[in-house]
Formats: C-alpha cells, sequence, structure tokens
C-alpha cells in the first residue's frame, strides 16, 4: 500500500492499490457470501423418529388438535378419565408427573445415556419394547402409562412432578 496525498492536501492510508489488501478484501468478501448462502440453504430439520403423522407447529401457539395431536386440555381431561378409580389425588399426580417428563407433548422424545429412548406424552422407555402404536398414539401412550403406573407405582418416571 502507499500513501498518496488527496485533492484536500491530506495523506490518504486507504489506496486499494495493493494486492495483499484487495486479496484481503476478497476473502472476506467470499466468506461473508459463503455464511449468507449456507444459512439460505440450510436443510430443514429432520426428527429421529420415523414419521408419525403429527402435524408440527412452530408457533408458540398450540397446533390445531386432531385425533393424533390432541389439544392439551383434551390430553389432561383424557388423563384424569384414565386415572379416575385411583382417585383425586394420583389423577392430579399424573397430569403434574406427565407435565413435567414431556409437557404433554405427544411428540416428545428422548435420548437417555443408556443407549434407551422415552417416547410421547407419558415419556414412555424403549426398555419395555414398546408397539408403534404406543410410541405414536397419545391416548394408547397413556393407556400404556396407566398398566405401568399399576404394576410399578411411580417408580418408572423421573420428573420433577412425578415424586
Amino acid at each position: 500500500m502507499y500513501v498518496r496525498r488527496g485533492t484536500n492536501g491530506y495523506k490518504n492510508k486507504f489506496a486499494f492499490d495493493d494486492k495483499v489488501t484487495i486479496s484481503i478484501l476478497l476473502v472476506a468478501f467470499l466468506t461473508a457470501l459463503g455464511v449468507i448462502l449456507l444459512i439460505l440453504t440450510r436443510p430443514p430439520i429432520i426428527s429421529p423418529l420415523p414419521d408419525s403423522g403429527y402435524s408440527f407447529s412452530v408457533s408458540a401457539m398450540e397446533p390445531t388438535p386432531s385425533p393424533k395431536n390432541p389439544s392439551k386440555t383434551e390430553i389432561i381431561a383424557y388423563i384424569a378419565k384414565v386415572w379416575e378409580k385411583e382417585g383425586v389425588y394420583e389423577q392430579a399426580h399424573a397430569i403434574s408427573c406427565f407435565v413435567s417428563e414431556s409437557g404433554l407433548r405427544a411428540d416428545a422424545y428422548n435420548f437417555n445415556s443408556n443407549g434407551t429412548s422415552d417416547f410421547g406424552i407419558a415419556q414412555l422407555n424403549s426398555i419395555h419394547n414398546l408397539p408403534d402404536e404406543v410410541v405414536y398414539d397419545p391416548y394408547k401412550n397413556i393407556d400404556y402409562a396407566f398398566k405401568l403406573y399399576k404394576r410399578r407405582g411411580w417408580q418408572p418416571w423421573y420428573g420433577s412432578g412425578c415424586d
């Protein structure tokens, strides 16, 4: 880079005649262009679960309920119905447990450090050799959770609301 005098008489230190300066600017421009292209062409996020028929929503609002994607109100009502004979305390305990486990999301899943996975509203563990309909159907997931609860109590669940 050389220094030349401008028309105002001051030295101009930003002459772009130098090959190194031009190379640095070119690399910076191409890097920025590459980042922009990467952001614009990134692939969609893919769930590790096979297509389950659930409709997912990225908005803060709850998606429109469907048989495979019930609203949280419908889920709470169904949990209360299934646990009805156990009494009000156990109904509330089940709802609290499943809220802490999955947020009552039918599409919730978790990969555990021991190589197993938890699925659905009740976060049922894959160690139970769950059939697909129990994994993907929120009502069958809750029904299976109730059968597991009848055999083992709250022992299979570790969420903060399951104590």
